[in-house]
């Protein structure tokens, strides 16, 4: 599947190879040194990792450590990080990423990945071999690969020449497909030796220097190639014995796998006796390039009903304005992705004569839905028969029970996590003598509203004061949620002036029985002090950065 052939951003780390002598790597962000006070940055399995708080902290991030669940997390702006002590993926918005080396404990320090934690937080990682130093750049600032020095007091009459970087992109401006050429341009000092790789898709190949300081390569998109979303390239110079690396602006973007489409009703080679019936089939291009909506076509007993369905990024979607004629139908759908793959899925179904069998569907999940609300289904047909009814195509084969003659009855509790706006709900009815009926409902089931509202349990609501720098607030939320906590301070600074600001913001998930912490946060960061009254704001965030109504706790020191 695609998903599972996804390559990152964060694997470019293979950059760092051949570094030798780590334990002297110094680190630089936006040309200021990062000062470590216990342990130093080391190299690890060919990777270069660093303490924790002080490159983090230097980015602007947010860093915490959760002992026990031994867990990383880094916060700033609307990035949040997470993974954990010893496992080989992290978790950045949600969005799980393979890494090349876990973190680990490393003596006193907890030592993280430096390339994927900085990338991770929106910034530039530059290799500067000469100084042995990691060079990170924010956006917005101008990357210092040599930091000023004093110039001798007899300078050489002939300046060695100076090894600099400047640019190195390719001319692909969204996702290549097989065949397609895809030429990069590397620009720096003249004269030297450039080469270039794209980590776990190509080998290294050799640039040709096509001006003076210009290089180039062209790479050809083979078939079958695996998707990759986010990775980037990485060249490296070298002028004399001098050596830089530098990646490429731009993620390099592969998909030349074609969208799937599953899951069509009627069911293949079904009998229904709704001559009526919602057509559809569901579009999936996971972690492709994406459902290209004007290029997907339908049609029905060879005619094109485009026009008249309803397309989405995942689904077409068409009931027939007047009842299809007893016997079989045909159903074709041509659909591409955004790269240009195209897929075609062609199948047939039977409408029944006249006998009342199967009659309908029916429930009361049209709109308006919340976690935790029962829907109830209904199914009327042939008495003593087994009927089972399915949610879309992931929640399948659920039960009923006959609480009449010919009357079905079935139940779902709504969870935090479904995802049901628009999904199609079918019934499959099995008759005493063994004939098997498919009918769907007229209508769709609706939305999902906000998630529910977080509580705090300590400290509780209660609570007015508290003693002690460090506090771990912990709550409650629905199953698997993500929640959102700030905490906000108000002061006064010499019995005059009020202060005010932030001191935290932390976004965490919730176990499967719906707790969640936010692990130690030190109320003291900002220099507050007794008198200080805090303000904790909790929201839980759903699909679509849906927020539930926030929950405020107030304390004093």
């Amino acid at each position: 599947m695609k998903g599972l052939r996804t390559y990152t951003t964060m694997a470019i780390a293979a950059a760092f190879a051949g570094i030798a002598g780590a334990q002297g790597i110094s680190v630089y962000v936006n040309g200021d040194p990062v000062q470590f006070t216990g342990s130093r940055p080391q190299q690890i399995q060919g990777r270069v990792m660093v303490p924790l708080r002080g490159v983090m902290e230097k980015l602007g991030a947010y860093v915490s450590y959760l002992k026990e669940t031994r867990t990383v997390i880094a916060t700033k702006g609307d990035v949040d990080m997470q993974m954990r002590i010893g496992e080989s993926f992290a978790l950045v918005n949600g969005r799980r990423t393979a890494l090349d080396v876990p973190a680990q404990i490393y003596g006193a320090s907890t030592m993280v990945p430096l390339r994927f934690m900085s990338e991770a937080l929106g910034a530039q990682v530059l290799w500067d071999a000469p100084a042995m130093a990691v060079r990170i750049q924010t956006s917005g600032t101008t990357p210092v690969v040599n930091p000023p020095v004093n110039p001798p007091v007899n300078p050489p009459p002939v300046a060695p020449p100076v090894l600099s970087l400047t640019r190195f992109d390719s001319d692909a401006s969204g996702f290549s497909q097989a065949g397609d050429r895809v030429t990069f341009t590397l620009e720096g000092t003249p004269g030297g030796q450039a080469v270039m790789q794209i980590p776990g898709f190509t080998e290294q190949i050799t640039m040709a220097e096509v001006s003076p300081g210009r290089y180039q390569a062209i790479v050809t998109i083979p078939q079958n190639a695996m998707t990759i979303r986010s990775a980037k390239a990485v060249a490296r110079l070298r002028v004399g014995d001098k050596e830089q690396a530098i990646q490429s602006r731009r993620n390099f973007l592969v998909d030349t796998q074609a969208p799937v489409l599953r899951e069509p009703f009627p069911q293949v080679n079904s009998r229904i006796t709704n001559a009526q019936p919602n057509i559809t089939i569901e579009l999936e291009d996971l972690d492709g390039s994406g459902i290209d909506q004007n290029n997907v076509r339908m049609w029905l007993d060879d005619r094109d009903i485009t026009r008249d369905a309803t397309i989405t990024g995942s689904a077409v979607f068409f009931r027939p304005t007047t009842a299809l004629a007893p016997g079989e139908h045909s159903v074709r759908v041509i659909a591409r992705d955004k790269a240009g793959n195209q897929t075609q899925r062609d199948w047939r179904f039977t409408v029944g004569g006249s006998r009342t069998v199967a009659e309908r569907i029916t429930h009361n999940g049209a709109r308006n839905l919340r976690p935790g609300q029962v829907v109830k289904f209904t199914v009327r047909g042939e008495p003593g028969s087994s009927v089972t009814y399915n949610i879309g195509d992931k929640i399948m084969n659920l039960p009923t029970k006959e609480v009449s003659p010919g009357v079905y009855e079935g139940e779902y509790t709504v969870r935090l996590e479904d995802d049901l706006a628009g999904t199609p709900v079918t019934a499959r009815l099995r008759t005493q003598s063994g004939e098997i009926y498919t009918i769907d409902a007229a209508q769709l089931l609706g939305e999902i509203g906000p998630p529910m509202q977080p509580t705090f349990t300590s400290p509780d609501s209660n609570t007015r004061s508290i003693s002690g720098n460090v506090v771990n607030f912990k709550g409650k939320a629905g199953r698997r949620a993500r929640v959102k906590v700030t905490v906000d301070y108000t002061s006064t600074l010499l019995g005059l002036f009020k202060s005010t600001g932030t001191i935290a913001e932390r976004t965490v998930f919730a176990d499967e029985n719906g707790n969640w912490e936010t692990g130690d946060i030190n109320l003291n960061a900002n220099g507050t002090g007794s008198g200080t009254v805090y303000t904790v704001t909790a929201v839980a965030v759903g699909k679509n950065n849906v927020q539930s109504e926030p929950t405020k706790l107030t304390i004093q020191r």
